[in-house]
């Protein structure tokens, strides 16, 4: 009985329900469409899927079911609908797309609006045109019309969004230069390292060019210095350098740990700076600005490939956003004046009250639309040289200090991490892991509990990580070279490890972040040889390990080349192999074991090294397994490469390689990956190696301005003539 009056109720208000259905997953996408931006949570990602998906599909079915069914004339009101459902196709500004491959279908998106604005014109004229016994048609009439074309109008705004947002067409915008000559309106200079989070977001938006171009393969190159009259002149008319001196390609700093009162830790910076930079960006605070630059660009390029940034956000394009507005606005008041003059009782009155919250909701969101767009960082962007508008400026910013705005484009500030010794030592739910088995999902179930987050901790917070990234000039000075295909071996020969060049040169790429990061955990896992070595770069080069294994583990497609599966899986086992045999040595029961497990079978996997031979760790290994090692031998390999470095690793100077061994490797994988994996995180919540990789493409470009700068200065050549 109650499954009859279910599918009664289903079948008399079919169009009713779907509509309504359709106009609350806009709501859904407009609240929750521009949250993946800083977040990384599956649970969002796929209730907003979803919802994409559903708000599509709904619309299409209420239009396709509206084309068809037949209605009386109390129900007329329905065809009044069509359009709006054609609005709702053109969804809301913040999410356009949901992956980078929805902007490659904006062909297929303009078919469909083609055929959906045909199929709503048809409803209507069958429906309301060709009924000219309707009270007062005129008006409901010219209501639809208007409506009909706010839809066109939003719908067509997304196809366009869609175009505008694929990264060929980024690309294709450059090929309109005559070259990648290029200067920002506003420079990171002395002083900027005290501008607050509106003011870096402005810089961001005058460095967007350098952000588009690394998405598209084009270096902008600061040469446009040189005017048309000989001289050289920066954004305000006005060149200022500062000679340098001193040139290392160690870290330019190093950490004593300082124990006072609170026992906190403060770093020292060498008194000698990098010739490779102007001096006022080797300041931290100047690299934690331009960090938060690099992140608001990230966001502003999210903004261009998954939203209607590229179209709204112009002069012409916020002209066309005032159509949809208008035009809801008109509907509603002859709306009004329809109902009105037929009097009560000649619509239905569940179909007038669908109606208002259709008009009054679609006039509200295009109210709030046209609002929020003005009020941007874009909008300020635009006026930001244009002299006489320098109040409005004034006015925006102000008002968008007071909300905050600019901190919610920074990056969420986490970074994910995975470790092998922890995972082979974990305590596993057996019945869990073989239903996980049963239906496939073993590996996924365990590196998704077995893998953890970092966002900062006492001895390390993101920013000394972000810092110590940054402040590396070998890693700028091997972009500079065009030397970034080396992924360690610089950092290895700098501090005479030749030796050990082959594990980042001769082997693949995965199997050398397997061999360096049970490298880098047995280093740090043992007992420092120097007591001088400071927490925060054992933390940062710990983080830098493990983030690197969650990439390699769950985002093999952010690696440049093929990654092969089974072998970071090989080497698990061997750990988890190793692991079995310490705790049978050990002849104590899990629950007694008062040490970290993982310290304990980094200490067993260290004994299986006999010092007073030179055999390989695996000559040891019983039961003739040695020849069927596999991939499993980079386990013994970086045995062997710990203890060769022992000696060196124990000190300052080794943990420093060692991080730079970590940060080479990492902007390797940045520069060599495909563009396309490191637009499709920014709707991830983005990662750590894209906004590092980001930042030291702005700090070539600023490298290169010092060096010409510095040429001006040699030459004595004027800023101007």
């Amino acid at each position: 009985m109650a499954g009859g009056g279910l599918l009664h109720l289903w079948n008399e208000f079919t169009v009713e329900i779907m509509v309504l259905v359709s106009f609350a997953l806009q709501l859904f996408l407009l609240a929750c469409g521009g949250t993946r931006r800083r977040s990384s949570s599956a649970v969002l990602r796929i209730a907003l899927w979803l919802a994409y998906l559903s708000a599509d599909s709904t619309a299409l079915y209420a239009l396709g079911h509206l084309s068809v069914a037949s209605r009386s004339r109390g129900h007329l009101l329905v065809a009044f609908w069509a359009p709006f459902l054609l609005l709702h196709l053109g969804g809301p500004d913040n999410i356009t797309a949901y992956a980078l491959e929805d902007n490659r279908l904006w062909l297929r998106h303009l078919q469909t609006l083609i055929v959906q604005a045909m199929g709503a014109a048809y409803v209507l004229y069958k429906y309301i045109f060709a009924s000219g016994g309707i009270h007062d048609g005129k008006l409901l009439m010219a209501a639809s019309i208007c409506m009909f074309a706010a839809g066109l109008v939003k719908y067509g705004e997304r196809v366009w969004a869609l175009k505008r947002g694929n990264l060929s067409s980024i690309a294709s915008s450059f090929d309109k230069l005559d070259d990648t000559v290029w200067q920002p309106s506003r420079q990171l200079t002395e002083g900027d390292e005290e501008i607050d989070d509106e003011e870096i977001l402005l810089r961001a938006h005058s460095h967007f060019e350098i952000c588009k171009g690394a998405f598209t393969d084009v270096t902008m190159k600061p040469w446009g210095f040189i005017n048309t009259r000989g001289g050289f002149s920066g954004g305000s008319g006005e060149v200022r350098a500062t000679p340098t001196v001193g040139n290392s390609l160690s870290l330019p700093h190093k950490f004593e740990e300082e124990e006072g009162g609170n026992g906190r830790r403060e770093e020292k910076e060498e008194e000698k700076s990098s010739t490779l930079l102007p001096p006022y960006l080797s300041k931290p605070k100047m690299l934690t600005v331009l960090d938060s630059m690099a992140e608001m660009e990230l966001s502003l390029m999210y903004d261009i490939l998954y939203t209607k940034a590229a179209v709204i956000h112009t002069w012409y394009g916020f002209c066309i956003h005032l159509i949809p507005l208008l035009s809801t606005a008109a509907a509603f008041m002859l709306f009004q004046l329809s109902i009105g003059s037929t009097g009560d009782g000649y619509y239905s009155k569940v179909d007038v009250v669908i109606s208002y919250v259709l008009l009054a909701g679609a006039l509200v969101l295009e109210a709030m639309s046209l609002c929020k767009a003005a009020l941007s960082s874009w909008t300020c962007s635009f006026f930001l040289d244009r002299s006489g508008w320098k109040w409005l400026l004034d006015g925006i910013t102000f008002l968008r200090r007071l909300v905050g705005s600019a901190s919610r484009r920074l990056w969420s500030g986490s970074i994910r991490q995975y470790n092998l010794l922890d995972m082979a030592v974990s305590d596993k739910n057996v019945t869990v892991s073989w239903l996980a088995k049963k239906v496939g999902l073993k590996d996924w179930w365990d590196k998704r509990c077995f893998s953890d987050t970092f966002s900062g901790n006492k001895y390390c917070s993101m920013e000394d990580l972000k810092v110590l990234v940054l402040k590396d000039p070998g890693i700028l000075l091997l972009l500079l070279i065009g030397a970034d295909s080396s992924r360690g071996g610089s950092a290895l020969r700098a501090h005479s490890c030749e030796e050990c060049v082959w594990t980042v040169v001769d082997m693949d790429l995965d199997a050398s972040i397997l061999m360096w990061h049970i490298v880098t955990d047995l280093a740090i896992r043992r007992p420092m040889g120097d007591a001088n070595v400071s927490r925060r770069l054992v933390k940062a080069t710990k983080v830098l390990s493990d983030y690197m294994m969650f990439l390699l583990v769950f985002k093999p497609e952010m690696l440049p080349s093929h990654t092969r599966r089974k072998v970071h899986l090989q080497v698990r086992k061997e750990l988890e192999r190793c692991w079995i045999d310490c705790s049978e040595a050990l002849g104590l029961p899990e629950e007694a074991v008062s040490r970290p497990r993982a310290d304990m079978l980094a200490d067993w996997l260290l004994s299986l090294r006999n010092e007073d031979s030179q055999h390989h760790p695996s000559h040891h290994i019983e039961g003739g397994r040695e020849e069927n090692l596999g991939y499993a031998k980079v386990v013994y390999d970086a045995i062997w490469i710990y203890e060769s470095l022992r000696n060196t690793l124990d000190t300052v100077e080794g943990m420093e390689m060692i991080f730079q061994v970590w940060v080479e490797m990492m902007i390797y994988v940045a520069e060599h990956s495909s563009r396309d994996s490191h637009a499709r995180q920014l709707s991830h919540g983005g990662e750590f190696i894209t906004i590092a990789w980001l930042s030291l493409h702005h700090l070539k470009y600023y490298s290169e301005l010092q060096s010409f700068l510095e040429k001006r200065i040699n030459f004595n050549i004027p800023a101007s003539v």
